[in-house]
């Protein structure tokens, strides 16, 4: 089969998407030789100050401190208790607070699946922010985790597609679900590299739980860059899982 892009210009995409790592999609921002981060920085306060502060009556500085957490935190499993208490403000304030980012799309939540709604919001859920270059500017040692990056990207893409998305978690935990209707239709795990046998043991332990538990037979392994196919039989099951570099799933090459 021929490959779809050629060497050259494979590499010119891999770099456009490594900057998209570091500094995000904000166009003045890409744009831009100089200051990026000056302006990302600017761009967070605008956020705070005209587009909430402007309708909601807060403690600013709290509600900077709650931001900085978020970005800090993107791509994690919190709760509002955990926020109140590393903050020191009362949880009912950090749920406010965090609906506020919401209603500007500034950060989103997402639902670990369960068949009862009243679990599935009752129980654990993540955090991601709409864009990685201000999570990075913002955020203590962010930029340093590829691996949450990345999943923050994926994570964006498939909003942006206007999938039904949870994560799932049992005995191990598996990135992200899509729904289809009543029917769980796909299972991602998203890494930076699965060159490390304790890594790979991880991410594929966690997505086959997945796959079994919602009687799929084929799983989608996201990485910076390795490529391939994989046939597993788990619990006597026959599984397929993809594994595709994220820049080329993002291009649906």
């Amino acid at each position: 089969m021929k490959p779809p892009f050629s060497s050259q210009k494979e590499t010119r995409i891999k770099s456009h998407f490594m900057q998209y790592m570091k500094v995000g999609a904000f166009p003045a921002v890409v744009l831009r030789p100089v200051l990026q981060k000056e302006l990302l920085i600017n761009y967070f306060e605008d956020f705070i100050y005209k587009d909430i502060a402007s309708r909601h009556d807060l403690n600013l500085l709290k509600i900077k401190e709650l931001g900085v957490y978020l970005a800090t935190n993107s791509s994690k499993s919190f709760s509002y208790r955990g926020c109140a208490k590393a903050l020191g403000i009362h949880p009912k304030t950090v749920m406010d607070y965090c609906s506020y980012f919401y209603e500007i799309f500034l950060f989103s939540e997402l639902y670990k699946f369960d068949y009862s709604l009243k679990n599935q919001i009752g129980r654990d859920k993540k955090i991601y922010i709409a864009d990685t270059g201000l999570a990075s500017a913002i955020s203590f040692r962010f930029s340093e985790d590829h691996g949450r990056i990345l999943e923050n990207i994926v994570f964006n893409e498939l909003k942006r597609l206007k999938e039904e998305i949870y994560f799932h978690k049992q005995k191990y935990e598996c990135d992200f679900l899509i729904k289809k209707e009543l029917k769980i239709s796909s299972a991602i795990q998203v890494t930076k590299t699965l060159n490390d046998p304790d890594v790979k043991q991880r991410e594929f332990r966690g997505l086959l739980e997945a796959m079994q538990i919602y009687q799929l037979n084929e799983g989608l392994i996201l990485t910076m860059d390795e490529e391939g196919v994989e046939e597993i039989n788990h619990e006597n099951l026959q599984m397929q899982i993809k594994i595709i570099p994220i820049w080329k799933w993002l291009l649906k090459a």
